[in-house]
């Protein structure tokens, strides 16, 4: 017998960012502030309870997206199945693709994040978010926090979350060029570089004011001095001039955001960053993660 969900996965923006040591495990040690946002892909997933095999499938909208074993969709269901004990089928998934790639909005991250709850709800195992968030971390670091979403204080890979209190109502916009990052060469340039940590006084309490004027001057990205991106520079340039009460890159880049007041300008910032070329979208903070898609 076929089941199908669809989910929706929002992406995330680091709203502060900082790297503090490399791990034995080649990862790094992270201090981040992560915020859902909804800017979503909607991933399908199907699964044939008929058919007892390791099969998965991918198709996506975007033709760059991977589909084959090194798309973290199909970890994900390896690890989903590993961590059942048994019940393995065949797997049909089907990504929507709207976050773009290489930005630092954890689009992969959040469609295997949507993979695992949707598993999870097809299969009837009902595992609590806990569970979701471990079988998570094996797939990717921020995976666990696309499950839950919010707006939550992540440390150690970034798979360590502590939810913080609500981002006050506010719009963002989110842009990104055609420059990609490589995020392993970024973190080279963090451990090889000088560079400077970034200053967390008062950050907690900032973030815990409820009031985004007090909030948007400590949000930060140490990526931003180990990436130079004219394109970024650009973009943080002409949402500064368009009102933004800051503009920040993303993860390790290259997509930045801008945070507003109103709507207003939020779109007419959107506007003109797409008259200049750029993709750009305005979107709103959400208080969840991966969620069923409401038709």
């Amino acid at each position: 017998m076929k089941k199908s969900i669809t989910m929706s996965a929002p992406a995330k923006v680091n709203l502060y960012l900082d790297v503090k040591r490399k791990r034995a495990d080649s990862y790094h040690d992270i201090e981040s502030i992560m915020q859902s946002i909804s800017l979503c892909d909607y991933v399908t997933v199907t699964i044939d309870t008929e058919e007892k095999s390791d099969r998965v499938t991918i198709t996506c909208t975007d033709p760059n997206v991977p589909t084959g074993e090194d798309n973290i969709c199909t970890g994900a269901v390896r690890s989903f199945f590993e961590y059942c004990g048994d019940g393995s089928c065949g797997v049909d998934i089907h990504i929507e693709k709207h976050i773009p790639m290489e930005a630092g909005l954890s689009g992969g991250s959040a469609d295997a994040a949507a993979v695992v709850a949707a598993l999870n709800n097809l299969t009837g195992v009902w595992l609590d978010s806990e569970e979701l968030c471990n079988i998570g971390s094996d797939s990717g670091a921020d995976v666990p926090f696309c499950i839950v979403g919010r707006t939550q204080y992540c440390t150690g890979r970034g798979d360590m979350l502590r939810q913080l209190s609500y981002l006050p109502d506010c719009f963002f916009v989110v842009a990104k060029g055609k420059e990609s990052v490589s995020t392993a060469a970024a973190y080279k340039k963090i451990d090889e570089d000088d560079i400077q940590p970034i200053d967390t006084e008062d950050i907690a309490a900032a973030f815990c004011s409820g009031n985004i004027e007090e909030i948007a001057p400590y949000c930060q990205n140490i990526f931003e001095q180990a990436v130079d991106l004219p394109e970024v520079k650009d973009i943080k340039e002409i949402m500064l001039e368009a009102g933004a009460l800051c503009s920040v890159m993303t993860g390790s880049g290259s997509a930045v955001y801008g945070i507003f007041r109103e709507t207003s300008d939020a779109n007419r910032c959107a506007d003109r960053l797409i008259g200049s070329g750029y993709f750009a979208v305005t979107a709103l903070p959400v208080r969840a993660g991966v969620a069923v898609k409401n038709d």
